[in-house]
Order: structure tokens, then C-alpha cells, then sequence
């Protein structure tokens, strides 16, 4: 698989692969990087407002790049902003479910 993933890259152009990563990165690393930080240090922070993140920082990776605004303003940057706001707000509005042991 490695050899084949190897071969692709090198036969394709280089703004196709660095257009993926730029995906990679921006809607799975930005997102994730926000639900972990807030995962560690905010107890308020639950399972409802990390899948909200989720689905934001996913959608806006998709409309900022496509729409063109990469030209402006990275993605990169973006998503971090857009992936934090929403998830504190959702977490401020989704209320925790009550587990009953």
C-alpha cells in the first residue's frame, strides 16, 4: 500500500496532494485538536457539544476551501476558530446527560 500511495503521489500533481493534506489537517486535526484541549481542561465539556465540533469543523473545512477563501484566509486558521467557538457554545447550550448509577 505504501508503494502504491508513493507511486500516486509522485504521478500526480503536487496541488492535488497538497489540497488533500490541506483537508486532512484543517477538518480532522484543527477539530480534534480543540476537542482534546477542551476534553482535558473544561469538565463541562461533553460527548453532545464534541460531535457538534465535529460536524462544524468538517462542514467549514469543506465551504471555506471550496468557496475559495483559502486565498484570504487559511483554512487552517478558520477551522481552529470556527471548531472552538462552536464548541463552547454548544456546550453552553446542550445540557450533560444525568447518568444514574
Amino acid at each position: 500500500m505504501a508503494i502504491a500511495a508513493l507511486v500516486l503521489a509522485y504521478l500526480t500533481k503536487d496541488v492535488m496532494v497538497y489540497s488533500l493534506v490541506k483537508y486532512a489537517w484543517a477538518g480532522i486535526g484543527d477539530t480534534f485538536s480543540v476537542i482534546t484541549i477542551l476534553t482535558l481542561f473544561w469538565k463541562r465539556f461533553h460527548a453532545r457539544a464534541a460531535f457538534c465540533t465535529m460536524v462544524a469543523g468538517f462542514v467549514f473545512t469543506v465551504v471555506w476551501i471550496q468557496t475559495g477563501m483559502e486565498e484570504y484566509i487559511s483554512c487552517l486558521i478558520m477551522t481552529f476558530v470556527v471548531a472552538l467557538l462552536t464548541a463552547i457554545m454548544s456546550t453552553l447550550i446542550f445540557k450533560q446527560k444525568k447518568i444514574i448509577s
